[in-house]
C-alpha cells in the first residue's frame, strides 16, 4: 500500500505535463480571431488624424478663440469668460488644445509614419503623413512653446510613456527638415493615399506645394530668431514652388452637418459674441485689404466699419474697461439675436465653451 501511494505523485506529474503539451498545441492560432484586421488602411487612418487636427467645437472655442483669437487681436468680445484679451487664466480652455492633440493625434500619427515606413512603394504616404505630424506640432509649439515632441506618442511602438519635452529651438529645425524631405521625396509617379485623404485626395503635388508653403510660413517665424536661417529656408520654399491659387488651398471639408462640424463654425453657431476687433479692422482699413468685407459684415449705408476694441467688458462705469462708453457701442436688443433665445437650460447648453 505505501509503495503505490509513493508511484502517485509521478504519474499525476506525468499526466499533467502530457495535458500541458497537448492545451498548447496550435494555441496561438487557435485564439486568433479570424475576422478581426491585423492591421487598418492607412487611409482609414489619415481621415481619423485629419480631422482630429481640424478639431471640434471644444478646442476650437476653448484654445484656438477664446484664447488665441483675441489675443492677437483678430477678434474681441464682452463676456468675461473670452479670457484672452482680459489677461485672466482658465486652466481648462487654455489646455484644451493640448488635451485633445496628445491623446489623440500623436499617437496615431506615430503609428501611421511606422505603417507606411516599412515598404519604400509607400513613400508617398510616409511624405504625406510626416508633412501632416508637422501641422500638428507648429500648432502645438506655437501655443505652448518646448512641448514634447521627439518622443511623444511613441507609448506602444516604443514603451515611452513619459515623453521628454523638446525645446522649440530644436522642434523649429527639426519640422523645416521633414518638410524638406517631404517636399523632395513625393512623387506624383508612385502611390499615394485616395480619398481617405480629404485635403488633396493623395494628389503627391499639391502635397509638394504645401510642404514648401509650410516651409516658407516656418521660415518666416525665424525671422527675428535666425535671419539667416529664415533667409535660406523661405529661398528654398520659393525655389520649392509653393501654392499658386485657390486651387492648392489646403482646406478639411465638413459636408455633413449631423456629423464631424467645422469646429470653429460650431462656436459661431452656438456663441455670437465675437466681434472683429478695432485694431484689425483698422489695419485693414489702413491697407486697404479687400479681405475685410469677407471676414466681416458691410456696414450699413455704407459707413465706415468699426471694430469692436479688445479687453472691454459691459459696464459704462468703469472708464478702463466698460464698453457703453466707447464710440464704437452700439447697443443691441439681445432678444432678437436667436442665439440668446430659448429656455434658460438651452442657452446654458450652447454657451458653456
Amino acid at each position: 500500500m505505501m509503495t503505490n501511494m509513493k508511484r502517485l505523485p509521478v504519474l499525476a506529474a506525468l499526466i499533467l505535463s502530457l495535458m500541458i503539451a497537448s492545451c498548447d498545441s496550435g494555441f496561438e492560432e487557435m485564439n486568433v480571431n479570424p475576422t478581426q484586421a491585423n492591421q487598418i488602411d492607412p487611409n482609414f487612418k489619415l481621415t481619423n488624424i485629419q480631422l482630429r487636427i481640424s478639431g471640434e467645437r471644444y478646442e476650437n472655442w476653448r484654445t484656438n478663440l477664446i484664447y488665441s483669437s483675441v489675443m492677437i487681436q483678430h477678434f474681441a468680445t464682452l463676456p468675461g469668460y473670452w479670457a484672452g484679451d482680459k489677461y485672466t487664466y482658465i486652466g481648462s480652455y487654455s489646455a484644451a488644445m493640448w488635451d485633445r492633440y496628445y491623446p489623440n493625434i500623436a499617437r496615431n500619427i506615430e503609428d501611421l509614419l511606422q505603417q507606411t515606413s516599412e515598404d519604400p512603394a509607400d513613400a508617398n504616404l510616409h511624405h504625406i503623413t510626416q508633412v501632416v505630424r508637422v501641422i500638428m506640432y507648429h500648432r502645438l509649439t506655437d501655443l505652448y512653446g518646448d512641448v514634447p515632441y521627439s518622443e511623444a506618442g511613441k507609448g506602444f511602438l516604443e514603451g515611452i510613456t513619459q515623453p521628454k519635452y523638446d525645446a522649440q529651438s530644436t522642434i523649429y529645425p527639426d519640422m523645416l527638415a521633414k518638410l524638406e524631405a517631404a517636399a523632395t521625396g513625393l512623387n506624383g509617379s508612385n502611390q499615394s493615399f485616395g480619398s481617405g485623404d480629404l485635403m488633396y485626395q493623395g494628389d503627391a503635388d499639391k502635397w509638394r506645394k504645401l510642404a514648401n508653403s509650410l516651409m516658407l510660413r516656418l521660415g518666416m517665424r525665424l525671422v527675428k530668431v535666425d535671419p539667416g536661417a529664415a533667409q535660406s529656408w523661405v529661398q528654398k520654399a520659393i525655389a520649392g514652388g509653393t501654392m499658386e491659387s485657390n486651387d492648392d488651398i489646403a482646406y478639411i471639408p465638413h459636408n455633413d452637418p449631423s456629423g464631424w462640424r467645422n469646429g470653429n463654425g460650431s462656436v459661431f453657431l452656438a456663441d455670437r459674441s465675437p466681434r472683429l476687433s478695432e485694431f484689425f479692422v483698422n489695419w485693414m482699413v489702413g491697407h486697404s485689404d479687400p479681405r475685410l468685407y469677407v471676414y466681416g459684415q458691410s456696414p450699413v449705408a455704407g459707413s465706415d466699419p468699426v471694430g469692436m476694441p479688445n479687453g472691454r467688458i459691459t459696464g459704462g462705469s468703469d472708464p478702463a474697461n466698460g464698453i457703453e462708453n466707447h464710440s464704437s457701442w452700439v447697443s443691441c436688443d439681445s432678444g432678437a439675436e436667436p442665439y440668446r433665445s430659448g429656455s434658460r437650460s438651452e442657452q446654458t447648453r450652447s454657451w458653456s465653451p
